[in-house]
C-alpha cells in the first residue's frame, strides 16, 4: 500500500484469537476512509485470515516485528506489575504503536481501539488534529482517576515516545516503592490510572480531545465541531460489558459523561446522513445538537449500531 502523510490509521490486537468486531471496526472504516489502515496482529492470527484484511486494503504488521524495538522490551520489564493479563495487553498496544510509528516514520497517525466505531472520514479532520496537536499527543479524559487512549493520536513518533516513556518511568518507580503503588492505584495499576497523572503533569504534552458540549472536557469541541467518545456515549446507547444488569441506557458516575447523563442534561439520538446512521448528541433543554466522531461500544455489538 502506498503510504500518505495526511492521516494514518493503525488497529492493534494481541492474542492468538482474534474478536470478530475487529471486521465490523474495519468494515466502517472503509465505508468511510480509503487513506492507509495498518492492522498489527499475531503473526499466526495474520496468516489465518490475510485475505480478509487484503480485501479491505490493510497492511499488515506481525506483533512479532515489533516486539524487539526499545520500549516494547522495556514494558515487557515493567508489565509484572499489572498483573491483569487484560490490563497488560491493553497497556501493550502503545508501545506497539510507538514501533510502528518508528518502523514506517508514520505522521499524522490516529489509533483506536478495535470495539470502537466511527463515524465520520478522519481525513477532513486532518488540518484540525494537525494544527491542534502540534505539540503533543491527544487522548481522552475518561473519569475521575482515569484518562483513556481508546483513541490517540499523535503528529509524530516525538509526542507518543514521550508518553511511553513517561508511563515507563512511573510504572518502574511502582515497580521499586509498593508504597507509592499502593498510595497510587490501590491493588490494581492500569494504563487509565497511570495516563491520569501523567496529563495532569504534563497538560501541555497530553491533551484532551472534547467529550462534552460545555465544561472542562469541552476543549477543542469549536475546532473540531464534534465529540469524542472515551466510554459513555457508547455506554449509554449499548451497555457495559454483557451484563445485563448495565444494558443499553446505562450511565456511570465513574465516568464524566456518565456522570452529566445522570443528571439527564444529554441524550443521543439517531440520525441518517448519506445513507449511513450516525449517532447525535442532544441537549435535553435546548434541543441543541453535536455530532459524536466515535461510539465506544463495549458490548462489541458494532453491527448493531452501524
Amino acid at each position: 500500500m502506498k503510504r500518505i502523510d495526511p492521516m494514518n490509521i493503525i488497529l492493534i490486537h494481541v492474542g492468538d484469537q482474534i474478536p470478530p468486531h475487529i471486521f465490523k471496526n474495519i468494515e466502517q472504516i472503509r465505508r468511510l476512509y480509503d487513506g492507509n489502515l495498518f492492522v498489527i496482529l499475531d503473526n499466526q492470527v495474520l496468516k489465518k485470515h490475510k485475505e480478509y484484511f487484503y480485501k479491505y486494503n490493510c497492511s499488515l504488521i506481525p506483533t512479532e516485528e515489533l516486539d524487539e524495538y526499545e520500549n516494547c522490551l522495556e514494558f515487557k520489564k515493567v508489565s509484572p506489575i499489572l498483573q491483569e493479563p487484560f490490563w497488560t495487553t491493553t497497556f501493550q498496544r502503545l508501545f506497539l504503536l510507538e514501533s510502528t510509528v518508528a518502523m514506517f516514520d508514520l505522521k499524522n497517525v490516529l489509533h483506536f481501539e478495535n470495539d470502537i466505531l466511527i463515524y465520520e472520514n478522519p481525513e477532513d479532520l486532518q488540518e484540525t488534529f494537525k494544527h491542534e496537536f502540534s505539540q503533543s499527543v491527544a487522548i481522552m479524559p475518561s473519569g475521575p482517576m482515569h484518562s483513556s487512549a481508546a483513541l490517540l493520536y499523535t503528529q509524530d513518533l516525538s509526542h507518543l515516545r514521550f508518553l511511553n516513556l513517561q508511563c515507563l518511568q512511573l510504572m518502574n518507580q511502582c515497580l521499586r516503592d509498593p508504597e507509592l503503588k499502593k498510595t497510587l492505584y490501590g491493588n490494581m495499576i492500569t494504563e487509565m490510572s497511570v495516563l491520569f497523572p501523567l496529563q495532569m503533569k504534563y497538560p501541555d504534552k497530553i491533551r484532551y480531545l472534547p467529550i462534552l458540549p460545555d465544561g472542562q472536557f469541552s476543549d477543542g469541541l469549536e475546532k473540531f465541531n464534534m465529540l469524542f467518545d472515551p466510554n459513555g456515549w457508547g455506554q449509554y446507547v449499548g451497555g457495559v460489558d454483557r451484563q445485563d444488569s448495565m444494558g443499553p441506557g446505562t450511565a456511570t458516575p465513574w465516568t464524566y459523561v456518565g456522570q452529566e447523563l445522570l443528571q439527564k442534561k444529554y441524550d443521543i439520538v439517531w440520525e441518517y446522513e448519506k445513507g449511513m446512521k450516525k449517532p447525535r448528541v442532544v441537549n435535553t433543554s435546548n434541543g441543541d445538537r453535536w455530532k459524536l466522531f466515535n461510539l465506544h461500544v463495549h458490548r462489541k455489538n458494532l453491527q448493531d449500531y452501524m
